[in-house]
């Protein structure tokens, strides 16, 4: 089994370019608002306005390309207005894979989602840069009391078990 013929052959392509910062901390935050719905999903206008908001808030600028450097027409946004950038970097993700537009219903709003192959690089990426820190203390702590108040319960094996 190839790993390609699973994912889209472009997926890092956005985590790789002139962009891939960017990229990547839009990604996270797309996946710290989709990842407590059930299908990974929001609408697509709400994640257009959350791609906005973070565009603005890293003042997203245009990178200027040097004269040599050959770049790919799709790795260049607009040069227009916010929600143009906005549009193109979801229109990017879902592209390379990241995102996928979900079926809708009649009179429904169109809703956009993480594609469930890329969950788990999602989890992992999220894992990586919120590292969870386990201590043990209160769970000795909570052993400790428990066996040291033994003599006096009345029923010590359940409520050690």
């Amino acid at each position: 089994m190839q790993l390609f013929d699973i994912l889209n052959t472009q997926l890092f392509k956005p985590l790789t370019g002139r962009y891939q910062g960017m990229f990547a901390e839009l990604l996270m935050l797309i996946w710290d608002h989709c990842r407590t719905s059930t299908d990974y999903g929001m609408g697509k206008n709400e994640m257009i306005r959350l791609s906005e908001d973070f565009l603005e808030g890293v003042g997203f600028e245009l990178v200027e390309q040097d004269s040599g450097e050959e770049v790919e027409e799709i790795e260049q946004p607009p040069s227009k207005d916010l929600h143009s950038k906005a549009v193109w970097c979801v229109a990017r993700l879902r592209n390379c894979g990241w995102l996928e537009d979900l079926e809708i219903g009649y009179e429904e709003d169109a809703r956009t989602a993480i594609c469930p192959q890329v969950v788990p690089i999602l989890q992992a990426f999220h894992s990586i840069v919120h590292p969870q820190t386990v201590t043990y203390s209160g769970k000795l702590n909570k052993a400790y009391q428990l066996l040291a108040g033994i003599s006096t319960e009345s029923a010590p094996y359940e409520n050690i078990l």
